[in-house]
């Protein structure tokens, strides 16, 4: 016989339909910051490195090759922001176009002047799953 407790979700998470959009005055950390495009075979679709002035790159899982397009390449970010008092890591994936937007950069930027721009940000409004902290929107 196991000794399980089921705590009881109480409050405004009772009501909550997982979504949130709240304004954050700044963001305090940037981490994981990872600048990549996608293998566009249908049958690899692996993570390919980012490589700034190439014009050609070939995908290290199965070897295809392809001309690299800036438009084609993604970016992700691990951002902490202070809501409630309390910080918060979310997680930004196709959202990060906007961000870099509200920055003035493209994805042409390095690394280091994509997180400086960010963590310069102030009073962004972002809607959030509140269960699993991914950005969904960034609100203008």
């Amino acid at each position: 016989m196991s000794d399980t407790v089921v705590q009881g979700v109480k409050g405004k998470d009772l009501l909550s339909d997982g979504e949130m959009t709240k304004t954050v005055s700044d963001l305090k950390f940037v981490d994981e910051l990872n600048v990549f495009t996608s293998c566009q075979s249908k049958a690899c679709n692996k993570k390919m490195p980012y490589v700034l002035n190439c014009k050609v790159i070939t995908c290290p899982s199965c070897g295809t090759s392809r001309r690299f397009a800036f438009e084609k390449s993604e970016i992700t970010a691990q951002l902490c922001a202070e809501i409630d008092g309390r910080g918060i890591w979310f997680r930004a994936f196709n959202n990060m176009q906007k961000l870099l937007l509200k920055v003035n950069l493209t994805m042409q930027a390095k690394s280091h002047e994509i997180t400086e721009a960010l963590l310069g940000l102030e009073n962004t409004s972002l809607c959030y799953d509140t269960k699993s902290h991914f950005i969904k929107d960034i609100i203008d």
